[in-house]
């Protein structure tokens, strides 16, 4: 996941440096990962990846104003993180921004090198995932598929797995054919073989993660679902406004997605569907997507009673500046 991570956020960070308007990515994921009320991961990786972005481009990231704004407001770091860069912050006043190419390509080769080591580890851990030759537990899932799995693994990983093993130690065998999705199932099963969470060559269908999320909330995995979740709006924002990305907003919000009203995902998909209606007003795109999104809307197919109030009090706000919330 870090390695992935890695590609996109320099990637954005280019697309940054060129125009700092740039609706980046990576300045929204910010606060999600280092902010206040930020996921709570197995290990600090992606974290001090962050960070470390976060320091290398501190004059580029001022000079953005959604950036700017959040910093000012206190919503991008908790204590610690806010610390960290902090400090840099300040030896870059001291400096007067003197920050040299050399110390950022010096960072990046380091940092390479660093996510080389962690890749060959996750191959070498990924290889036991579904050998039969040291296997002591069979997952079944599906229509008669099966998967060669480890207890030690699935009992370290999944305090419910664990209770389920722990019945009986001649236990060989975790029926998850009930689940919806044999795809997820061995998706799921493969991540907890990761040296670091998340497979990068991974499918971003957003449906799949979904998936994905509803399984490791269901077995215990919080550090895999928070995971799930993040890679889950990244796949919804980067979606184009299509009759699939409609697709996936009813799925999540419309009047049948009662299965997801506990979760985050309708939340990360209806903040999506706000994104694109932005840029389909910035960018006067092709009529034929406000044509689908209108019809759905009117059809109300698209979305539920709750998520239906919001979006109009959000068209309101936006076009008017009337709140409905406002005394």
């Amino acid at each position: 996941m870090a390695a992935r991570y890695y590609n996109m956020a320099t990637s954005d960070l280019q697309k940054l440096r060129k125009d700092t308007s740039f609706r980046s990515i990576f300045v929204e994921h910010i606060a999600r990962i280092c902010g206040p009320s930020c996921f709570q991961f197995a290990d600090d990786t992606l974290q001090v990846l962050v960070i470390h972005l976060c320091q290398l481009n501190t004059s580029l990231l001022f000079k953005n104003e959604t950036f700017l704004q959040h910093y000012t407001k206190g919503e991008l770091f908790d204590k610690e993180h806010a610390t960290a860069f902090g400090m840099q912050l300040g030896k870059c006043l001291l400096k007067c921004q003197r920050k040299t190419h050399e110390e950022a390509d010096r960072f990046s080769t380091n940092w390479k090198d660093n996510l080389t080591g962690i890749e060959a580890k996750q191959r070498n851990t990924k290889n036991f995932s579904n050998d039969q030759r040291f296997s002591d537990v069979r997952v079944t899932y599906g229509i008669g598929q099966t998967i060669f799995a480890h207890k030690v693994v699935l009992a370290i990983y999944s305090p419910v797995f664990q209770i389920m093993l722990a019945g009986s130690p001649k236990n060989a065998e975790i029926d998850l054919s009930q689940e919806h999705s044999s795809v997820a199932v061995k998706v799921f099963i493969e991540d907890m073989y990761m040296f670091h969470h998340l497979d990068p060559g991974m499918d971003h269908n957003p449906s799949l993660l979904a998936e994905l999320y509803m399984l490791a909330k269901r077995y215990g995995r919080n550090d895999m679902a928070d995971a799930y979740l993040l890679r889950f709006g990244t796949a919804m924002f980067r979606e184009p406004v299509s009759d699939e990305y409609l697709s996936h907003i009813a799925e999540f919000c419309g009047p049948d997605s009662s299965k997801y009203t506990e979760t985050g995902l309708p939340e990360e998909a209806f903040v999506s569907l706000l994104d694109q209606m932005a840029e389909l007003e910035d960018e006067k795109t092709s009529r034929s997507p406000c044509k689908a999104l209108a019809s759905k809307l009117k059809g109300g197919t698209l979305l539920n009673p709750v998520f239906m109030g919001r979006f109009a009090n959000e068209m309101l706000f936006r076009h008017l500046g009337w709140d409905s919330d406002d005394d």
